[in-house]
This record gives C-alpha cells, structure tokens and sequence, in this order.
C-alpha cells in the first residue's frame, strides 16, 4: 500500500511539474507593461507631443473627451504594434487634448509606460493612468493590444448612449 501512495505521489509530483512549466513557456505569448524612466534614455511624453510624426498613435475608448490610454507606436522600427478598437490620433492638437483628458484623472494619475515583448524589446509605449493592459504576441515583430476602455462607473450616464 506504501508503494503504491509513493507511485501516486510521484505521478502527482510530475503532473503539477508539468502544469507549472506549461504556464511558464506560455508567458512568452504575452507582452507586458514597464513604467518609463528618464534614467533609462527612454522618451517622454513631451518628446511624443513634439515629434508626434514620427509615431502612430491611437487613443482607447469611445470618445475623445473620455480617453483611457493613448498607444505611441514608433514609426520606421521593425517592430509593431496592433488593435482592433483603438482610434488614430491625426492632428498634434488631438494628442495634447487627449493628453490633458487623461491627466485630469486625479484617481489614476497616469505614466508613460514601455511596451515590451516577450525579450524585454522595446515596441512602443502607452500613456494611461491604468497599471495593466493585455498584450498578446502575433509574431517576433508585432504585439497585440486590447483597449482600455474605462469602467462603467468612471463615466455619467449621459455619456453613453443606450446605457
């Protein structure tokens, strides 16, 4: 009987060793968010609004009065970044309005954050005042980026028709 709780102990053992590397080698299927600092010869968001030709951007979520992240691809790289929701900033001015839209959220101060792929490359940056977004890898050179639209509860209820 010994035996054979030793062979059920082992068997177990060597299912949940499996399970956790499963989940390890699945991580780099995903992308992921890291704060921006100066330190690190990143940009800033003030060299975005400056150059903003040089990238393409998109902003999340429904209405320009209520965005909840703006996406800074940069233009020119090999690598990039996709959406299925996120809407093209065109105009210089949109992107400072937007920017000044997202600021003004005193309960989620924003940030610029990298984002980065599997490897920890650089492939474009997000400013949002939200700390998680999900990113999927397509390829080697493209990732993936859901919207980041805001909660519910975050918006009146006139500002969104039908609800």
């Amino acid at each position: 009987m010994e035996n054979k709780n030793f062979k059920n102990s082992i068997v177990l053992l060597f299912l949940a060793l499996l399970i956790f590397t499963h989940g390890c080698f699945s991580i780099k299927e995903y992308g992921k968010i890291r704060p921006v600092r100066s330190a690190e010869n990143m940009v800033t968001i003030e060299e975005i609004i400056k150059g903003w030709q040089n990238y393409d951007i998109y902003y999340a979520d429904i209405n320009p009065a209520y965005p909840s992240a703006i996406l800074i691809d940069p233009k020119g790289d090999e690598r990039r970044l996709t959406n299925d929701k996120w809407v093209p900033v065109k105009k210089q001015d949109e992107l400072i309005e937007l920017i000044k839209w997202i600021d003004m959220d005193i309960d989620f101060p924003p940030d610029l954050l990298a984002v980065l792929g599997p490897d920890e490359q650089v492939f474009g940056y997000l400013y949002t005042g939200w700390n998680h977004v999900l990113i999927k890898v397509v390829d080697s050179r493209t990732l993936w980026v859901d919207d980041s639209p805001l909660p519910i509860n975050e918006l009146d209820d006139n500002s969104m028709p039908g609800i």
